[in-house]
């Protein structure tokens, strides 16, 4: 192998490396040895085929004027018709021609010539059943009940006018004379300014009782104006009368069908028959234009000549079925590979000897060329046959790595490769990473996992499945300082800030609240701050845990994420104490007070 190619295979693994590669592994062609190469030449062998399928038919359409020369083809053959030619071009298409002088009259066989046909709808009677009821139809009107509301009345009742609907009579209010309203007055006391005796520029204030007089709503009428006397004497005190109109029924016969509930029909004016809609308006009635001749009664028939263009491509690939189908058969060899085009000839039909630098390649080409010709028949023809033949060259490369071997392809500038010094550091990586795992060392396993996702390289899938566990793991262990921490300073802080609070708020100053001497012998005030630490200590620890996340700063060893999981429960603690210091600070403590009171008071009920 030449050193212009021992130098370009190196740099490919360079460039494989430098994307993909650890920092140690970066320059390992450095320590390569046995490199080879076997060139492996793909050839892509292509035949297409061009079309030409002809067909003719007997067609006709209806006559409609048009002119007509006397007939002098009968019959036609495809192939010597002159029909559309697409020179040296592969296209898929459709078209069809008219044969000239096949054109010739034929009365229409539907009609016998007529151009008529009997109506099918009315058989020539011109008119139809109607769908009536014998000439009538429901009246619109009434509905088909013969009667319709009164409309001078509400359900046969009409407003009595003498009492305006009350039943009741009345007259005006006597006591208002019909205002609605009295007059009344009230003496009230005005102030006035009257000049000084003997001092005309001064004045004083004096006050007199002067009356007044204001509105009142009648106390009688309630404002109403009349009062009710009785009974109306018209309607009886029902408030209403019989309309006259339709004697109390509140139905009147309907004045349209004048109670019949049936009228006239519209459309046949009572005959039980109307004009047939298939042939209204066509001469001589009774009777349709035929459809097969659109009413000429002539047919015009003619040869047509239907052509159609097609293609077929069919391509095969000559090579080691080992090479091709285990090693680039998943590879985009035809866009990458370095290619080199050994063949294109066209023909009308391509020879026996196609190819003849490769037996191989010219029995593939042969074969297929005969497969396509085999479409032939009296209605279609081969045009010409295009054959080509690329070569494409794909390299396996072979190469030693600290005594064991490896492989890789490289197509044009492009390399893969399935095995490298470099995905079996990966598999190594995740084997000792799983180890560590089921050993309890998860910080350093985690820390090798995330280096060996960045190669974006090997089993990118199962690294992935060792960095949750890793990180699941790492999660436990900061659960389990929180939780450690958090009994253990809830066994020692509990009783400091029981006898922190019986130390500075002695309960002898509360037994004035609950007038009960007795109160001195009793503790519940600092007891009730101890339960109250418990409380809100065990509230932000619950908080603490359900936030808990993993945090890669913590470093590579397990013990630092339990020792983060309790400081971050030392820090709840303390500010859980700073808080209800400060509370205390600023006097909310009698809240506390009186919850040790209503604790003493319902012990005292129970008991």
């Amino acid at each position: 192998m030449e050193q212009e190619d021992i130098t370009r295979i190196k740099e490919l693994l360079d460039s494989y490396a430098e994307k993909h590669a650890p920092e140690h592994l970066r320059h390992f062609t450095d320590e390569i040895s046995n490199l080879t190469q076997t060139i492996h030449p793909i050839m892509l062998c292509r035949v297409v085929s061009q079309f030409d399928e002809r067909h003719s038919r007997s067609v006709s359409k209806p006559y409609k004027g048009e002119k007509v020369d006397d007939r002098t083809v009968r019959s036609v053959n495809v192939w010597n018709y002159k029909m559309r030619d697409i020179g040296d071009e592969w296209v898929t298409d459709k078209c069809e021609r008219s044969v000239a002088g096949s054109h010739h009259l034929e009365d229409c066989v539907n009609c016998q010539g007529k151009g008529r046909l009997i109506c099918p709808t009315c058989h020539g009677q011109t008119k139809v059943t109607c769908g009536c009821n014998h000439g009538r139809t429901k009246c619109s009107n009434c509905g088909g009940t013969g009667e319709v509301s009164c409309s001078h009345c509400d359900k046969g009742h009409v407003k009595c006018t003498s009492c305006g609907g009350t039943g009741k009579t009345s007259e005006t209010c006597s006591h208002c004379n019909g205002r609605g309203s009295v007059t009344k007055s009230r003496m009230v006391e005005e102030s006035y300014n009257q000049p000084v005796f003997g001092d005309s520029s001064k004045t004083e204030v004096r006050y007199r009782q002067v009356k007044k007089y204001y509105e009142e709503r009648c106390p009688v009428c309630n404002g109403k104006r009349t009062t009710n006397t009785g009974q109306c004497r018209k309607c009886g005190g029902k408030g209403y009368k019989e309309c006259t109109y339709c004697g109390g029924s509140g139905k009147q016969t309907c004045s349209t069908c004048e109670g019949k509930g049936n009228v006239v029909c519209r459309v046949c004016g009572g005959t039980g028959l109307k004009v047939c809609s298939t042939c209204y308006g066509e001469s001589p009635k009774g009777t349709v234009a035929c459809k097969d001749c659109a009413g000429s009664g002539k047919l015009l028939h003619y040869l047509s000549i239907s052509q159609s263009f097609f293609y077929e491509d069919e391509e095969q690939v000559v090579c080691n079925d080992d090479f091709i189908n285990t090693k680039v058969a998943h590879l985009p060899w035809e866009e990458e590979a370095e290619k080199e085009d050994l063949l294109g000839v066209v023909a009308d039909v391509l020879g026996g000897n196609i190819y003849q630098d490769d037996a191989d390649v010219n029995e593939v080409l042969n074969r297929m060329a005969e497969k396509q010709a085999q479409h032939v028949n009296p209605n279609k023809r081969i045009l010409r046959q295009g054959a080509w033949v690329t070569c494409y060259y794909a390299k396996e490369v072979f190469y030693q790595y600290e005594g064991k071997d490896y492989s890789c392809i490289i197509l044009g500038d492009h390399l893969y490769m399935d095995a490298s010094p470099v995905t079996d550091y990966i598999e190594n990586v995740a084997e000792e990473c799983e180890r560590d795992i089921d050993s309890q060392s998860s910080a350093a396993a985690l820390m090798d996992i995330e280096e060996a996702m960045q190669l974006e390289t090997g089993d990118q899938e199962k690294l992935q499945i060792l960095w949750y566990k890793a990180k699941d793991s790492l999660e436990k262990k900061v659960k389990l300082g929180e939780n450690l921490f958090f009994w253990l300073s809830l066994l020692v802080l509990t009783p400091l800030v029981y006898k922190f609070y019986a130390a500075v708020n002695p309960v002898i100053g509360y037994a004035s609240i609950v007038k009960d001497p007795s109160w001195r012998g009793h503790d519940l005030l600092p007891l009730t701050q101890a339960v109250i630490f418990v409380i809100l200590y065990g509230f932000v620890a619950i908080v603490i845990r359900m936030v808990s996340k993993y945090d890669s700063t913590y470093g590579s060893r397990d013990i630092n994420y339990v020792l983060a999981g309790m400081r971050r429960m030392a820090l709840a603690a303390a500010g859980v104490l700073a808080a209800m210091l400060l509370l205390n600070y600023l006097g909310l403590s009698w809240l506390t007070t009186w919850i040790a009171v209503i604790i003493r008071y319902l012990v005292k009920a129970i008991l």
